[in-house]
């Protein structure tokens, strides 16, 4: 792995080479206001739920203060709860993240796991010490990748969305097509893929010779099928064959400009 400034090159496990820009502090400060603003409004939904229901918890136990104690555990669970529920679902992302188009990855370049977002966020509450993420933000300060205490632990970072535009011009086949096939479509107009679409691509061309033919076929037209509702300007006879399909975009994508 190799870190230039605020980009880190690394090779994933599957000898796939990306680069990824770091996000900044900015885009992360805004990335959690959103989310902070979203936790609040729920907190005051369940606030109110409680502040109605209150003479009957009260009457419960009676002097527990019961409403309080309720209402402080929902707030930690929402806090931490918010970001393990999103950042699985949406691979890396929470509304805000998304919103500012940055996400979290692991630091060997591969999506986030259930357990590195829960070890992330768990340490979220080590970070907030003091007061105000100042533990979190001499962390970020003080490792090359930008990483709180929480990414140290859990082995991951937060990078800027990768994003690629078709460059506007033929498309080669990148290897021989199977039998039968007809050759690799030329794509002229724009699409875009996410790393992880583009990282499924890679690893189908890379190794879709150790394949048997019915997995090669059938992983093809998972992969094409997904990625075809990205290209609707693409007549039919050009997607109609899923292995060439798949070729035609990743030869895109060598030869053309992207961007991060």
């Amino acid at each position: 792995m190799a870190i230039d400034e605020d980009r880190v090159a690394i090779e994933t496990p599957e000898h796939v080479a990306v680069s990824y820009e770091l996000a900044g502090i900015g885009s992360r400060v805004v990335a959690m206001f959103v989310d902070v603003v979203i936790q609040a409004a729920g907190l005051a939904v369940i606030a109110l739920v409680l502040l109605w229901l209150s003479p009957v918890l009260e009457r419960i136990i009676p002097g527990a203060s019961l409403t309080g104690w309720i209402l402080l555990a929902s707030g930690m669970l929402i806090h931490i709860g918010y970001f393990i529920v999103f950042e699985i679902i949406w691979n890396g992302q929470t509304p805000g993240k998304r919103m500012t188009g940055i996400r979290v990855v692991r630091t060997n370049g591969t999506p986030i796991r259930a357990v590195d977002s829960f070890i992330r966020n768990i340490i979220r509450l080590v970070d907030l010490l003091p007061g105000f993420y100042s533990f979190g933000l001499i962390s970020l300060f003080a490792t090359k990748r930008m990483q709180r205490l929480g990414d140290l632990a859990a082995g991951t970072m937060v990078v800027k969305e990768r994003t690629w535009d078709l460059a506007d011009q033929p498309t080669e086949s990148l290897t021989p097509s199977p039998p039968g096939a007809t050759a690799a479509p030329t794509i002229r107009a724009t699409g875009r893929l996410d790393a992880n679409e583009l990282a499924a691509v890679e690893r189908f061309i890379e190794r879709r010779e150790e394949l048997d033919p019915a997995t090669r076929t059938r992983l093809a037209a998972q992969i094409a099928n997904s990625l075809s509702p990205r290209f609707p300007h693409l007549p039919p006879d050009q997607t109609a064959d899923a292995e060439t399909f798949i070729e035609a975009i990743y030869r895109a994508y060598l030869t053309g400009p992207h961007r991060s």
